[in-house]
């Protein structure tokens, strides 16, 4: 299972305590997480669905939310995932999308996202990675090549949805300043 050896390898690399995923689904990722003993929490916009597909430790953790729309969680992940999951969300709110993948995180962020002429049902907002960068740079967070080479090396050859992650991810460090919008 290709969940398995995501979050095993993001352990490895991070060793976070506390893990976020935005955008969650049935919470597979966040499954993972849990039993490696991180503290999980998350978000998917249609949880009143995927939320009876998830497994025990997940129930409870996660809520129903747009990621189009402010959110406002109490946490501070060590580290927050977002994986495919802003190419489903209108160009419009992405600076959105972007404050609020920051605003959970408080150290690491790792995301994926399909861009241009990638293939994927309800793909409305494929972007190259620089658009995702930029956004994820004016909410508050900072690529990091060294770790995205990292990660990627690290996810080479593994198939999630019949792609490899390794080309699209990309991981971000958070910064806190003034004038951060998140």
């Amino acid at each position: 299972m290709p969940e398995i050896e995501i979050t095993t390898a993001l352990h490895g690399i991070f060793s976070p305590r506390r893990v976020y995923d935005a955008g969650c689904g049935i919470g597979s990722y966040l499954e993972g997480f849990a039993s490696l003993g991180c503290e999980i929490a998350g978000c998917e916009l249609h949880w009143d669905i995927a939320g009876e597909f998830a497994a025990e430790p997940v129930r409870g953790v996660v809520r129903s939310h747009d990621l189009a729309t402010p959110l406002q969680e109490p946490i501070h992940s060590d580290l927050t995932l977002s994986i495919e999951v802003a190419e489903h969300i209108d160009a419009a709110h992405a600076s959105v999308v972007a404050r609020n993948i920051c605003g959970v995180s408080s150290r690491h962020i790792v995301m994926t996202a399909a861009e241009p002429g990638q293939r994927g049902h309800g793909h409305i907002n494929c972007q190259p990675r620089e658009y995702w960068i930029r956004a994820m740079t004016v909410s508050g967070a900072r690529y990091s090549h060294g770790l995205t080479r990292l990660v990627a090396d690290r996810l080479r050859g593994v198939n999630r949805l019949g792609a490899d992650l390794s080309g699209r991810v990309s991981v971000y460090r958070r910064y806190w300043s003034l004038s951060a919008a998140c």
